[in-house]
């Protein structure tokens, strides 16, 4: 799969983590993953694709706590970088909303 330079797995109610082996896709261009459940961390390993030009899509999904550093720094070269809507970055990952605490899991002071 070293060669793929489009991943379109939109709208597949994918769950999990999101697998750290997209990282070595090294011919990736475009990788959309939205609307789906992936949940946990987004992998560091997918800052190792630098040739990511065209889109970035990972909204709608479960993913918390922050953008690794090494994604972030795709987002420059990237025209459609779509990752932080519908998420829950800057969440801590297990963290679970208890209507009996309301805005107990809110990050803002």
């Amino acid at each position: 799969l070293t060669d793929v330079s489009h991943f379109q797995l939109s709208y597949n109610q994918l769950s999990n983590s999101v697998p750290t082996e997209l990282g070595q896709i090294v011919e990736l261009t475009a990788a959309i993953l939205s609307h789906n459940k992936f949940t946990g961390k987004t992998p560091s390993e997918l800052g190792q694709l630098r040739k990511m030009s065209s889109y970035f899509n990972f909204y709608s999904n479960q993913l918390c706590d922050d953008v690794p550093t090494q994604v972030q720094a795709l987002s420059s070269s990237v025209t459609g970088w779509q990752v932080t809507t519908g998420n829950s970055f800057g969440t801590v990952c297990g963290w679970i909303e208890d209507e009996r605490f309301p805005g107990a899991g809110s990050t803002s002071a």
